[in-house]
């Protein structure tokens, strides 16, 4: 189970494990005592799978249809970085990020978008979830969503990236974990740093710190953010952090 939750990078409360072999079942609720077990009453388990609002998802996205072939993409990428150094890998996956912006619920990504805010856990700055009324507000407001796709040589993984801006101020930056370990939201927070209003000076961020968020808590320190608490800032008139050599970043629109 160890193995299988770091390959799909998922956390053991979000698992639901079904065994028939109560011994089995005992171990692994010992080993992960959050984990959801099932297995004694088919009937039961089959109503959960089946009706269970967290086995449930409002709206079907093409990240979700792909997951699958996402997934086994991730486990040949592992593979293929066997015996390289982390630069030689890197750049040989042709990594293709292309950011998008979103104004209004009424996007064609919103959904997905707001899928990843109240999914991801582990790459989550504030852990905050968002109502249809709250995104509606944020965007009535100016507030915006800078969302990011990604694709490498072996798959195209989708939407995986949202940050939440409004003026010059970092609201909340989620990421999916599949694409965790490729300094994919080091590059995007480079860019998303130079398209902030011009006329502002100081960009604050939000970082509070959940059980689960601990892959985000130092992306703002690298990009040169200092802290005062949960509030980090950075002066936008001094240079923009490096951009990672081995991502290819594009605007949608080309602007």
């Amino acid at each position: 189970m160890g193995e299988i939750l770091k390959t799909v990078n998922l956390l053991s409360r979000n698992v639901v494990f079904i065994d028939d072999n109560p011994v089995e079942r005992d171990a692994m609720q010992a080993a992960y005592p959050d984990i959801r077990v099932l297995g004694d009453l088919p009937l039961y388990f089959k109503r959960i799978l089946m009706w269970s609002a967290e086995t449930q998802v409002a709206q079907l996205t093409n990240e979700s249809v792909l997951r699958t072939d996402m997934v086994q993409s991730q486990i040949k990428r592992d593979e293929t970085s066997k015996g390289m150094t982390r630069d030689v890998f890197l750049a040989s996956l042709e990594l293709a990020v292309e950011i998008e912006v979103i104004r209004s619920t009424d996007h064609k990504k919103f959904a997905r978008a707001f899928e990843l805010i109240n999914k991801t856990n582990q790459f989550n700055t504030t852990g905050i979830r968002l109502s249809a009324s709250d995104a509606q507000s944020h965007f009535d407001d100016g507030g915006l969503f800078y969302t990011f796709a990604v694709a490498d040589r072996h798959t195209p993984y989708g939407l995986v990236g949202v940050l939440m801006t409004k003026n010059a101020d970092i609201l909340q930056y989620v990421m999916s974990c599949r694409v965790a370990g490729l300094n994919v939201e080091d590059g995007v927070l480079a860019t998303v740093l130079g398209l902030l209003p011009a006329d502002r000076q100081i960009c604050t961020a939000r970082m509070i710190h959940t059980d689960a968020n601990l892959l985000c808590r130092e992306v703002y320190q690298r990009a040169g953010f200092s802290n005062e608490g949960e509030i980090w800032t950075r002066n936008l008139q001094i240079e923009l952090p490096t951009m990672p050599s081995h991502l290819a970043i594009s605007l949608e629109g080309g602007h």
